[in-house]
């Protein structure tokens, strides 16, 4: 294996010493991209939400410093990213405001409408079957509840050499179209601009009598 095919392989699922360095990589280079999101989240103290694909978890301890009887919860299939979050993470875990998991997409180790709001940043080019994935996202909201995807356009992304080893690319559109068809309402999108990448955020909403 090359040495981009490996480095894309752990921007996939980081393992390792070198999924260590992306992890701390990923947060300096989608901190603008984040905090877009993170924006449009707009966490509140007793809200449930559920990240999925945290990186070390930077993001949901910032969250959780906001909660008093909410719930930042974590979901990632990198062992070694879930170590790392954990640890980043011990004091909130301790006191019940944190919870992070081992797991996948397609698998959301979480009950049914469980959470207020999911998110997620930069990992639906890695979802195995996004038709039935988004629908598993779709499980775990309650209704009324919102989903935010975050991600660069293919346009884009296919200007990066890392992005030609195991990343399935969309364009705005195809994303909107992908919450549709899973049933999800008041659908937008949200850009922006972070140096040369396009930034986009969706916002779905699973109806109320769903």
């Amino acid at each position: 294996m090359g040495l981009k095919a490996s480095i894309a392989r752990n921007f996939r699922k980081p393992t390792g010493f070198m999924g260590w360095l992306i992890g701390k990589f990923m947060n300096k280079g989608n901190d603008f991209m984040n905090r877009f999101t993170i924006g449009f989240l707009d966490p509140q103290p007793s809200d449930r939400i559920l990240e999925i694909g945290f990186g070390n978890g930077k993001y949901m301890r910032e969250i959780a410093e906001k909660m008093t009887n909410g719930l930042m919860a974590g979901v990632d299939y990198s062992r070694t990213m879930v170590d790392q979050a954990k640890k980043r993470n011990r004091a909130f875990i301790r006191k019940g405001v944190v919870d992070i998991k081992l797991g996948e997409v397609n698998r959301i180790p979480f009950d049914t409408g469980a959470f207020d709001k999911v998110f997620t940043v930069n990992t639906i080019y890695f979802w195995p079957n996004p038709d039935s994935d988004i629908q598993e996202v779709r499980r775990i909201l309650k209704p009324g509840g919102r989903l935010l995807i975050a991600f660069r356009s293919k346009e884009k992304m296919e200007k990066l050499d890392l992005a030609r080893h195991g990343f399935t690319l969309y364009e705005p559109e195809q994303v909107k179209e992908l919450a549709r068809k899973a049933g999800f309402t008041d659908i937008r999108l949200e850009s922006s601009e972070d140096g040369t990448m396009d930034v986009n955020c969706l916002i779905a909403v699973k109806p109320a009598d769903a």
